[in-house]
């Protein structure tokens, strides 16, 4: 059905010209899954953009071929006309991208845009578009259809968008359907509910399947084979499960070795039980927080949704606390009332003994003992600051050291956190992720804080750059204790990292305890349910 032959994709010209993918054959059969990984930078996206040429053909260099066979014709899409290759995207090939927010117009209701898609492949009427929209939306799981269609994209969940941009993909019934990392911000639950949907209509369809991730357990479970890239080539190709029993690069040996179940820290546990008479560091009180909404426009009727619910819990000194739970349970806004970025509406928080109200003057002061290490790296840095300048902000917002003793503090932490001096005067966007988040970690340390909240602080990372990070963690709270945070949906993550969990569920902590006890014996249906959703 897919044929790729000596596939090679290069940014740049002359000089600057950089080769991403090099030389890269493969193909798909008719309702074969296969499955695409590798590291982060590996080509893995730029190959599946490349396969329908969504590339920029200004900044970007395309060879080799990629044969489309349908019916009795082949067409190769790199030399394809656009109204050839309009006619073929959404209809033959389908694509499911990373972040499904980027698939949809914002300003445009959801079901009115997949209509837009029958009514442009299918010449379908608005009216029967409407019709199959609804239609499709059951069979991706989607609850009140005729609601929902009129919905914009911010007013879904992360679960209800991926099934809307899955509805969209299959909606004119593809022979290909391409999806790039399809349920990588999505909590346990969601991500085995999409899986399944998908591996679902992939057989009803007969449809062929590129999946790429680089979750290995998600390729594992969904793909019949797997290419294996490693800076821009294939490393290994083979069956699923000839890959994963015996595999034969080193490369490969590596990814599946770093896979968090696998990993062996050595971590320094805390055991809460022997710490019965220390002070606690943070100790929360029944904090609740509110938003207003309106449930109709026509009425002035204000309604208030608790995104968390009477909220109690201690940290203990030096002690790792994870925060677990769905997608909308309540984990970042509670981390955001800990750091006080928003009052409670009900509550108290005590901060070695010391009652921390919101806005109040001897905030500033307090805010340095407690710092934030942020889910996405890019977000959080500035583009246009050296990332040396963004290290030392603390030190300078809380008024530590000259300017001379500053940056030879920076230099010691860039060194800490596994990079070096020379990084000193990079911006951002010449960092990989892995060390963009190494620079947020610095930053958060440096002004040597009793807590540090890590708020899904690995979950967008690849398995090897995962496991430097949560060997740099771990590493740090040896040198330099500290009590920390770890918020996740990755139980097995927070199994490896914390000494106690909390579990919530729609902003209450529904159980919480010693880790091992927790996730080896839970109390809770909703926790068991968690597990059980773990691949």
């Amino acid at each position: 059905m897919l044929s790729v032959k000596n596939l090679s994709i290069a940014f740049g010209r002359g000089a600057n010209k950089t080769t991403v993918v090099n030389d890269l054959s493969f193909q798909i059969a008719k309702g074969e899954a296969l499955g695409l990984s590798g590291e982060s930078g590996c080509g893995k996206t730029i190959t599946s953009l490349a396969i329908l040429q969504l590339l920029n053909k200004e900044t970007s260099a395309v060879s080799g071929e990629v044969l489309f066979s349908e019916k009795s014709s082949t067409i190769n899409l790199i030399n394809a006309s656009e109204k050839t290759l309009q006619n073929i995207r959404g209809k033959n090939i389908s694509m499911i991208f990373q972040e499904p927010k980027s698939a949809f117009n914002p300003v445009i209701a959801c079901g009115k845009q997949i209509a837009e898609v029958l009514m442009k492949h299918d010449k379908l009427s608005y009216k029967d578009a409407f019709e199959k929209t609804l239609t499709l939306f059951d069979k991706v799981s989607l609850s009140n259809a005729k609601e929902l269609y009129y919905r914009y994209p911010h007013e879904l969940s992360g679960g209800q968008l991926q099934r809307m941009a899955i509805a969209m993909a299959i909606s004119c019934n593809p022979q290909l359907l391409i999806a790039d990392e399809p349920t990588t911000a999505l909590d346990v639950t969601t991500q085995k509910v999409i899986l399944k949907l998908l591996k679902n209509i992939q057989q009803e369809y007969q449809m062929a399947l590129l999946f790429i991730s680089h979750d290995l357990k998600v390729i594992e479970h969904m793909t019949d084979r797997v290419m294996i890239m490693q800076k821009g080539r294939i490393a290994e190709e083979n069956k699923t499960n000839e890959i994963f029993k015996n595999p034969l690069s080193e490369y490969t040996k590596s990814l599946i070795a770093n896979q968090p179940s696998k990993l062996n820290l050595q971590i320094k546990k805390h055991h809460a039980e022997h710490q019965e008479t220390l002070q606690p560091v943070i100790k929360a009180n029944n904090l609740t927080k509110r938003y207003p909404f309106h449930k109709s426009a026509w009425t002035w009727k204000t309604d208030y949704f608790e995104a968390v619910k009477n909220v109690n819990f201690e940290l203990l000194p030096g002690e790792t606390l994870g925060i677990a739970g769905e997608s909308g349970s309540g984990k970042s806004t509670l981390a955001r009332l800990l750091l006080q970025l928003i009052p409670s509406d009900k509550g108290e928080m005590f901060f070695n003994n010391d009652l921390i109200q919101f806005y109040h003057t001897k905030n500033h002061s307090w805010r340095k003992k407690i710092q934030i290490v942020f889910q996405h790296p890019h977000h959080a840095l500035d583009p246009l600051m050296q990332v040396g300048k963004a290290v030392e902000e603390p030190l300078i917002a809380f008024e530590k050291y000259n300017a001379g003793e500053r940056k030879t503090k920076v230099e010691e932490w860039l060194v800490k956190v596994g990079l070096n001096a020379q990084h000193y005067h990079r911006y951002p966007h010449e960092l990989s992720t892995g060390q963009k988040q190494r620079i947020c970690i610095a930053r958060a340390l440096i002004i040597q804080p009793d807590v540090v909240v890590f708020d899904e602080a690995v979950s967008a990372l690849d398995v090897s750059v995962q496991a430097q990070i949560l060997q740099l963690i771990a590493q740090l709270k040896e040198k330099t204790p500290f009590s920390s945070i770890f918020i996740s949906h990755n139980l097995e993550v927070l199994r490896l990292m914390c000494d106690r969990l909390l579990i919530m569920h729609n902003g209450e902590i529904i159980e919480q305890g010693a880790t091992e006890k927790i996730l080896d014996k839970p109390t809770s249906a909703y926790t068991q349910q968690l597990i059980d959703s773990i691949l």
